[in-house]
C-alpha cells in the first residue's frame, strides 16, 4: 500500500504544475485542442505546424496578491512615488500561497487522418516553475519580527503579523523547477457511428534541468525579551544540472572523487540522455444525442527518473541559536584593544565565526542518488451543448495537484464557427482563487495557412491587477476540410 501511495503522489506530480488551457479545450478546430484531450480530431485531414511557432504557450499565477495590492502609487507635491501596502498584500494571502509559471514550445507538431482513425506525432519544449510560500515568509520581510502581536494589531488590525514572542512558520516554502523535451505519439478512433471517440498519446520525456524542494519544515522564533533569535527544522533538496554548466576545478575532483561531474568526457555524466522519463494523456468524447456532448481526458500522467548528476541535500532536526554579536566593547570605548585591534576588526571576526557558525549548522547531508518527479497530472471533464452546427455553449471542470495543493478551475464558455474561415470563443474562467479571467480565443484561415490567438484571461493585459496569466498562440498549415461533415444531420 505504502508503494502504490507513492507511486501515486509521483504520478500527480505534486511539485510541478500543469497548464490551464481552459479556452482552448472546446477550441476543435484548432489542432492544438488534442493536447487537452487525447480523443479530439481537428476539422482539418491533415495539418502541420510551422516548426518553433505552431504553438506556444506561457501562463503564471499567483495565489497570494495582486500587485496592486502591494505596490500604491501616489502623488505628493507634482512627485510620483511608489508606496508599499503592506496590510493590503498580506491581508490578501493564505497561510500557504502559491507562484507557478509554465512555458511550451513545440518544436514539431503534425497529424492526419485514415479513416476512422486520427495520427499525431509532437515534439515539445516544455518547462515548470513553482514557489510555494507561506504569509509568514513575507511579513517576516515587509514588516520584520520586532512586534508584538498587539501592536502588529494596532498597526496592521491583524496580530498575525507580530513575531516578537513568538514563531513564525516557514515549513513547506520551496522552489520547484523542471525543463524537459515531449516527443509524443497521438492515436485516437470514433466507434459506434461516430458516437464514441477514444485517444491516446503515449509520451517519452527526456529531462534537462530539476531543482526539486522535497521537503522543508522550518520554523523562527523571536524571544519577547532578548530579541534573541532561534529557528529549528530541516530541509530536503533534489538537483539534476547538466555537468557541461559547471567547471569543475582540480581540488574538486582530488577530493571529490566519487563526484560523477568528474568525468566531463562521459555522456552519461553530462546528464544527456540520463534523465528519462514516460508519460501518458488519456481522453474520450461520447455523444449523448445529436446535440449533447461530453467529454473526458487526463493529461501529463507520468513521470521522470533522474539520473543524470543528481545530487541530493537532506538536513534533520538542525537547530541555531543567534544572542547577537558581542564582546567588543573595549574596542568601541578606546579605539582598539590590548592586542592592537579595532572594533571593526574584532566585529569582522565575530562575523566571520557566526558565519562558519551557521553554515556548519545548515550544512546537510549530501548524496547523489538518483530519484523520482511527476510532470503535473491534471484532469477535464466538459459537457458541450449545439444548438446550431456552427454555435455552442459549454461547461469544463478542470483539476490539478501543484505543490501539494489541489488547484480546481471552471470555465463556462460561447463557441461560434463561421464555416471554416473564423472561429470565435469567449470563456468565463475561475482558477486559483481568482474569479475576473474572461477568456477568448480567435482562429482565422487564409488557406491552407491557420492562425489562432488565445488566453484564459483577458484582464492580464493590465498585468498589475490580475492573478493569473495566460497567451497561447501559434501558426498551422491545414489541409483537406472534410465537407461532408457539414451536411451530417448532427451538429457535431
Amino acid at each position: 500500500m505504502k508503494k502504490l501511495l507513492s507511486l501515486a503522489f509521483i504520478l500527480a506530480g505534486f511539485y510541478a504544475n500543469a497548464q490551464q488551457d481552459l479556452t482552448l479545450y472546446h477550441m476543435r478546430y484548432v489542432p492544438q485542442s488534442s493536447f487537452t484531450n487525447a480523443a479530439f480530431t481537428p476539422e482539418a485531414k491533415v495539418y502541420v505546424g510551422m516548426p518553433g511557432i505552431s504553438g506556444i504557450y506561457f501562463g503564471a499565477t499567483n495565489s497570494g496578491f495582486k500587485w496592486k495590492d502591494l505596490v500604491k502609487y501616489e502623488t505628493v507635491a507634482d512627485t510620483f512615488n511608489l508606496k508599499l501596502d503592506v496590510p493590503g498584500a498580506l491581508g490578501k494571502m493564505k497561510e500557504k500561497n502559491l507562484l507557478s509559471q509554465e512555458l511550451r514550445i513545440d518544436l514539431l507538431n503534425l497529424g492526419f487522418k485514415i479513416g476512422n482513425n486520427h495520427l499525431a506525432f509532437n515534439v515539445s519544449s516544455r518547462q515548470k516553475f513553482s514557489f510555494a510560500y507561506t504569509r509568514d515568509l513575507f511579513a517576516l520581510l515587509l514588516v520584520g519580527n520586532g512586534l508584538t502581536p498587539a501592536e502588529s494589531e494596532d498597526l496592521y488590525g491583524s496580530e498575525n503579523y507580530g513575531f516578537l514572542g513568538e514563531t513564525a512558520d516557514l515549513s513547506g516554502t520551496g522552489v520547484n523547477f523542471t525543463q524537459f523535451t515531449e516527443f509524443g505519439v497521438k492515436y485516437s478512433r470514433t466507434f459506434l457511428d461516430k458516437k464514441l471517440s477514444v485517444g491516446v498519446r503515449p509520451k517519452v520525456l527526456l529531462g534537462s534541468i530539476n531543482f526539486q524542494t522535497k521537503r522543508t519544515d522550518l520554523t523562527l522564533t523571536t524571544d519577547a525579551e532578548t530579541f534573541a533569535l532561534s529557528s529549528s527544522g530541516g530541509y530536503e533538496i533534489n538537483t539534476s544540472f547538466p555537468s557541461a554548466l559547471f567547471v569543475p576545478s582540480a581540488e574538486s575532483l582530488r577530493d571529490n572523487p566519487d563526484d560523477p561531474k568528474k568525468d566531463s568526457l562521459n555522456i552519461n555524466a553530462i546528464g544527456i540522455g540520463s534523465n528519462i522519463g514516460f508519460g501518458i494523456d488519456l481522453g474520450m468524447t461520447y455523444l449523448l444525442s445529436e446535440k449533447f456532448e461530453v467529454s473526458a481526458a487526463i493529461n501529463d500522467l507520468g513521470f521522470i527518473s533522474w539520473k543524470g548528476n543528481p545530487k541530493n541535500y537532506n538536513a534533520n532536526d538542525f537547530q541555531i541559536d543567534f544572542k547577537g554579536i558581542s564582546g567588543f566593547e573595549d574596542e568601541l570605548l578606546n579605539d582598539q584593544n590590548a592586542n592592537g585591534q579595532t572594533a571593526q576588526d574584532t566585529a569582522t571576526s565575530k562575523l566571520n565565526q557566526l558565519g562558519d557558525t551557521l553554515l556548519g549548522a545548515f550544512t546537510p547531508d549530501t548524496t547523489f542518488n538518483p530519484y523520482t518527479t511527476g510532470i503535473g497530472a491534471k484532469f477535464n471533464l466538459g459537457a458541450r451543448y449545439a444548438f446550431t452546427k456552427r454555435q455552442s455553449v459549454a461547461v469544463l471542470f478542470s483539476g490539478q495537484m501543484i505543490a501539494r495543493q489541489f488547484k480546481p478551475a471552471v470555465s463556462l464558455s460561447y463557441n461560434f464557427r463561421l464555416y471554416k474561415w473564423l472561429g470565435a470563443t469567449a470563456a468565463y474562467n475561475t482558477f486559483n482563487g481568482s474569479y475576473t479571467n474572461l477568456g477568448v480565443g480567435l482562429s482565422f484561415n487564409i488557406f491552407p495557412v491557420q492562425f489562432h490567438f488565445i488566453t484564459d484571461n483577458l484582464f492580464a493585459l493590465s498585468p498589475a491587477s490580475t492573478k493569473y496569466v495566460h497567451a497561447r498562440f501559434g501558426m498551422n498549415l491545414v489541409f483537406g476540410h472534410d465537407k461532408k461533415d457539414n451536411k451530417e444531420k448532427r451538429n457535431f
